[in-house]
């Protein structure tokens, strides 16, 4: 009984380090604009954001790494922070000072075989959400 749960254990603590590997990487992110915008269509998929990449690492079902979006002297690199995921299912939060003070982004999403797919939403907003696609960064 005990050799039978072990074995289980292993399996299970084996897969969840795959699981890592799969998610644990460098992301190219793909916006789609937000309704109206000028050039989007208002809701089509394209690098809206221009050069938007996440840089994941997964352990044990906690997520971190860094966002990356714009480039030349509009670029940021924003930690990850309250970073899960399970299931399948992933979370995280970025943080960025503004003029008008703190701002908190929200992504949530699921894994979609070596990518991923969400939205990202300001947090306390009731502007609706943006979806993205990102493909794992070769």
């Amino acid at each position: 009984m005990l050799r039978t749960f072990l074995v289980i254990a292993a399996a299970l603590a084996l897969g969840a380090g795959l699981l890592s590997a799969e998610v644990t990487g460098k992301y190219k992110v793909t916006m789609e604009a937000p309704a109206g915008a000028q050039g989007g269509g208002g809701g089509g998929a394209r690098n809206w954001f221009g050069n938007v990449q996440f840089d994941l690492k997964e352990a044990n079902g906690v997520l971190t790494g860094e966002v990356h979006m714009g480039q030349d002297d509009r670029a940021r690199t924003m930690p990850i922070s309250n970073g899960k995921i399970a299931d399948g299912k992933f979370s995280f939060e970025t943080k960025f000072e503004t003029q008008r003070g703190e701002m908190v982004m929200v992504y949530q999403g699921t894994v979609e075989g070596s990518g991923l797919k969400g939205t990202s939403q300001m947090k306390d907003s009731e502007r609706p959400p943006r979806n993205f696609t990102a493909t794992k960064a070769e």
